[in-house]
């Protein structure tokens, strides 16, 4: 049996961790204010809540997300997810506006997380979550290919794609390259991007380097291209060819597509194909 020194030390200590419970308390709500969203428009949101000490809050949208990750950090990485402001309210009640602007038509999530500045959002779930949803909309006779990105924010205008800049995901070129004669030291071989993409090429025939080039390819069409040996290094393959025939090489494409290319973000590494290029006499 407790003695009532006992009682009262337990009762004070069960009031003093509930007393702090109460002071860790968070709130949050998210509000779009936009009554009507349009694809490349201004959306204006309100957040407000409560916090107990100096917090830090992010906001994100993300195209077509059923619910927010479990962390902030888990959040981040998300392909379609995009960050569009980050706060730090201090103890108390707070209200903050922002905006987002979205590229394309559809169903936006949005997400606001919580965090106490010394917590790890990374690998911890937030104070509090928020969340609500917009549809966007797209205004008649923006969108060329109908694809729902608007052509203000497509860059291929003409190519149908449900991806933010309008674009296909890139992918690796197909090249194709016949046998070819030594003739005068050019040969040709035709590559095909399924967009627009801007090629580098390199070959080395018997530990002979060709001259390097260059192209851009402006639609998905196979475009021909063509290498040449210098005429110093002809002869010498035409020596090579004497004692053997035929003499194989490599032939090395290096595809980047041209939205990435002429982008100001992280542009993503080329693509890079390397085919067989067999010389005969």
């Amino acid at each position: 049996m407790l003695a009532v020194g006992g009682v009262m030390a337990l009762a004070s200590l069960f009031a003093f961790a509930g007393s702090a419970a109460a002071q860790e308390e968070t709130s949050l709500a998210l509000t779009v204010n936009t009554v009507s969203s349009l694809a490349t428009e201004p959306v204006s949101v309100t957040v407000t809540g409560a916090t107990f000490d100096t917090a830090a809050l992010y906001l994100y949208y993300e195209l077509g997300a059923t619910d927010c990750a479990i962390t902030q950090g888990a959040q981040f990485i998300r392909p379609a997810a995009h960050t569009f402001d980050i706060f730090y309210p201090t103890a108390g009640p707070f209200t903050i506006e922002s905006t987002l602007t979205p590229s394309q038509a559809g169903t936006y999530r949005l997400c606001a997380f919580l965090y106490r500045v010394s917590d790890n959002s990374d690998a911890h779930a937030p104070r509090s979550l928020a969340t609500t949803t917009i549809v966007v909309g797209i205004k008649p006779g923006t969108d060329k290919d109908g694809d729902g990105t608007p052509d203000q924010a497509d860059r291929c205008q003409t190519v149908a794609a449900a991806t933010e800049n309008g674009c296909p995901v890139f992918v690796a070129p197909t090249v194709s390259i016949s046998k070819q004669r030594a003739g005068k030291g050019a040969y040709t071989f035709t590559v095909t991007c399924n967009q627009a993409c801007d090629t580098t090429f390199t070959a080395t025939i018997g530990g002979i380097k060709l001259q390097p080039g260059s192209a851009s390819i402006t639609s998905p069409a196979a475009k021909q291209m063509t290498i040449r040996l210098t005429k110093v290094n002809l002869k010498k393959l035409k020596k090579l060819l004497k004692k053997r025939s035929p003499i194989t090489g490599t032939i090395s494409v290096s595809a980047l597509d041209s939205v990435s290319a002429g982008s100001t973000a992280d542009v993503p590494p080329p693509l890079v194909v390397t085919r067989n290029l067999t010389i005969t006499r």
